[in-house]
């Protein structure tokens, strides 16, 4: 079984004004951050993003401005992986230990998908490799919800009720650092 780990980092942070990926987290950038993180399950590491980053190699989306689903697409189509963990940049804190749970508990679905708090978090999800087919259809027929993707394709939920902090301005982000700092 392998396992691919696709990070998206490729939102246009207009409400941050500034680049998500290059914010400070525990001295280092925050997608250095995350792909620390991810390389406790894999060293295959695919991020999608719009610019450069310096040190890793992007996977640009062919199809500009559809969302997400083109950049797991897209880095879905770089490999021949099982599965492919995904993880959107502004969630750093989310535990690892979430994406290894569902990657146990994704048995005969196509997908599993974060619910926290009775949420569905469809950007935090685990796909199996058949799923690029349904993928490909979904972005050709101009279907770009990835709610709608996820249900399309089999799927079940991993259930959790964590403190999850979504860092879309720099007063989220103010708190991502406190909350950082309180728990070291």
């Amino acid at each position: 079984m392998t396992t691919g780990f696709i990070i998206l980092a490729g939102g246009k942070s207009t409400r941050m004004n500034y680049p998500k990926h290059e914010l400070m987290l525990n001295n280092q950038r925050m997608i250095d951050f995350i792909v620390n993180k991810a390389k406790e399950i894999t060293d295959k590491i695919y991020i999608s993003a719009n610019e450069s980053i310096n040190g890793y190699h992007i996977t640009h989306d062919q199809r500009d401005n559809i969302g997400p689903i083109e950049g797991i697409c897209q880095c879905m189509q770089l490999s021949d992986c099982d599965y492919y963990c995904v993880m959107p940049c502004d969630k750093p804190m989310l535990p690892i230990s979430i994406y290894k749970a569902m990657l146990e508990n994704i048995k005969d679905k196509e997908c599993i998908v974060l619910r926290n708090s009775g949420r569905v978090e469809p950007l935090v999800a685990v796909f199996k490799r058949s799923a690029i087919e349904t993928i490909k259809q979904r972005i050709n027929d101009g279907h770009y919800s990835m709610t709608e993707l996820c249900e399309a394709l089999t799927h079940t939920y991993y259930n959790t009720d964590l403190t999850l902090l979504n860092i879309k301005t720099q007063e989220d982000y103010q708190l991502l650092l406190n909350q950082f700092e309180y728990n070291k």
